[in-house]
């Protein structure tokens, strides 16, 4: 991840991001308070060849372009913009102000920043740049937030495991050729509002216990009668794949194929399927794929 800092005069503008919600007097707690939040992961794909190609001060303009539509979707619902990390956006939703509904909140940014993030991709090529994809993970859980630093300077934010969880969702969108995933603790808390397609159980790089992802397709409502479909066969393809039931997955894919021969995480589940029909996984294997890389 290359590292751009912000043009001059939008760095004003990205404080003020994430002391947002701290200038509401008298309801931030400073101090470290543990608390269930829901947190954000965005990042660019392709952004270092763009570095390359573009000369840096156009480099800044199409990151702050870029920082800009995000951060506009994480204010206009409520979340607080914890950092930027390269190309990367870290956002929370739950603190300094308690959100009961912090998981939904964070899944209506995320697709509303995937709504600004298209519309911003189409202006970049109508300009002759190749535009660089994005992916983002979220994840919910037990964190600490408040006040962190040293004594001479010190930054409002949160910390804790959950926070790694997230950041790992965000990168294995590029084992399946997604761009939002979600943990299963982020799909519970947002409750029956998203439409939403169980992808895979995996266990991610530092973490033993295994968890549930969730591709975030969009809202209750907003998704079509085709993408449906597609849903409805992915899932019993997975479910056929889990029962070692080769067969019966690869032909609910087909059925798939059909439908939308582009999905990715299709090809994904017919090649490993493909790969156990001529060599069938271990009498204790639980259908948990071990992701190698961040």
């Amino acid at each position: 991840m290359r590292s751009v800092p912000l043009s001059p005069e939008h760095a004003p503008h990205a404080a003020a991001f994430a002391g947002d919600h701290l200038d509401r007097a008298g309801q931030a707690a400073l101090a470290g308070v543990r608390r269930e939040l829901t947190v954000l992961f965005i990042d660019l794909g392709g952004f270092t060849r763009l570095a390359e190609e573009l000369a840096p001060e156009a480099v800044v303009a199409h990151l702050n372009e870029y920082f800009e539509a995000v951060c506009a979707a994480v204010l206009e619902h409520d979340g607080t913009v914890k950092e930027f990390q390269g190309d990367g956006v870290v956002a929370f939703w739950g603190a300094p102000i308690a959100q009961p509904d912090h998981a939904a909140r964070a899944c209506r940014t995320a697709l509303a920043a995937a709504a600004r993030l298209d519309s911003l991709c189409v202006r970049w090529t109508e300009r002759g740049v190749l535009a660089p994809s994005y992916r983002m993970g979220l994840h919910t859980a037990e964190l600490v937030a408040g006040e962190i630093g040293s004594v001479q300077r010190g930054t409002y934010g949160i910390v804790g495991d959950g926070m790694n969880l997230a950041s790992r969702l965000e990168g294995a969108n590029k084992a399946y050729g997604t761009r939002i995933l979600t943990s299963d603790a982020t799909r519970e808390r947002a409750g029956a509002g998203f439409v939403t397609r169980e992808l895979d159980r995996v266990r991610v790089v530092g973490r033993r216990a295994p968890v549930r992802i969730f591709e975030l397709v969009g809202a209750d409502g907003a998704v079509d009668a085709r993408v449906l479909r597609v849903l409805e066969h992915y899932a019993d393809a997975l479910a056929a794949y889990r029962a070692r039931d080769w067969d019966a997955s690869a032909r609910a894919l087909e059925l798939l194929s059909a439908l939308a021969p582009d999905d990715a995480p299709a090809r994904v589940l017919a090649a490993r399927g493909g790969a156990f029909r001529v060599e069938p996984p271990p009498s204790d294997w639980d259908g948990v794929f071990a992701l190698d890389a961040k």
